[in-house]
């Protein structure tokens, strides 16, 4: 139950982390990263399941806790600053969608000092159509304005305009996130994917595959935001486990929790 598990807080400088722990002081420790909106309370009801062996963390991103932006490079940095408070000995690292692309991020820039990178409803990269990228290019002035991040907040956190725009419904928790920090949300998105197009989405997947850590990606083909059709046909190039379901969606399906329950009731970090 998601009640069960106490929210912690801690400062560090000047950086305020809002996270779970859980699971007995162990040589074993997973850090959960959720996805841009999704608070980590979202996702406590996986923690029991994780803490049986293992000391565990899911930490929120600061883009929750007021409306600043942040670069990609800025939330590495508060992620690795609040990995390095800690005394950890293995360090295995699990990211839900956005949170498993700063995953891999993180791992990259800690040296292969990661146990397991495993990747929920994600991928290394953000794999964009030519349409998507042109509409990225063409948004690009409007990515710091103040009123357009309002807007597509109040558009995305509507569910009846988000049926409108084809948009699929995260959980509440996720809309009211959307709601409440649309600047620092949206704006810390896009300022993360575009990054994400500096670099050559062939070589990102090269480097993810040269990663020494056990590495995992759990897809399900009816993934609405990173779908299964437009990613599978890269699964061949990397060198990590893949897991696939075919029911579950981004999150908002039962589905989603009994397979990822089903998986990591029996993996061994």
């Amino acid at each position: 139950m998601q009640n069960d598990f106490i929210k912690k807080r801690l400062k560090i400088d000047r950086n305020i982390y809002k996270f779970y722990k859980a699971g007995k002081k162990s040589d074993k420790t997973v850090l959960f990263l959720p996805g841009y909106a999704s608070a980590t309370k979202l996702f406590t009801r996986l923690l029991p399941i994780l803490s049986k062996n293992n000391q565990v963390y899911m930490l929120d991103y600061p883009t929750l806790q007021g409306q600043a932006v942040y670069s990609l490079g800025e939330i590495l940095e508060y992620m690795k600053i609040f990995i390095n408070s800690l005394e950890i000995k293995k360090l295995s690292l699990l990211g839900f969608s956005l949170g498993g692309i700063l995953s891999y991020h993180l791992a990259r820039s800690l040296d292969n000092k990661i146990q397991d990178l495993i990747l929920i409803n994600s991928f290394p990269t953000v794999i964009l159509t030519k349409f998507q990228i042109k509409t990225l290019q063409l948004l690009q002035p409007l990515q710091t304005r103040h009123a357009f991040l309002k807007f597509i907040g109040k558009i995305l956190s509507n569910e009846h305009l988000r049926n409108i725009v084809n948009a699929s419904t995260p959980p509440q928790a996720a809309l009211d996130n959307l709601a409440q920090h649309p600047i620092s949300i949206y704006g810390t998105l896009f300022n993360i994917i575009t990054k994400l197009q500096d670099y050559n989405s062939q070589e990102t997947l090269s480097q993810f595959s040269k990663l020494e850590s056990n590495k995992i990606i759990i897809l399900f083909k009816d993934d609405d935001i990173f779908k299964y059709k437009t990613y599978s046909s890269y699964l061949k190039e990397l060198n990590s486990n893949i897991e696939i379901y075919e029911e579950g969606g981004h999150m908002e399906k039962e589905e989603f929790w009994k397979n990822l329950e089903s998986f990591f009731s029996t993996y061994q970090f």
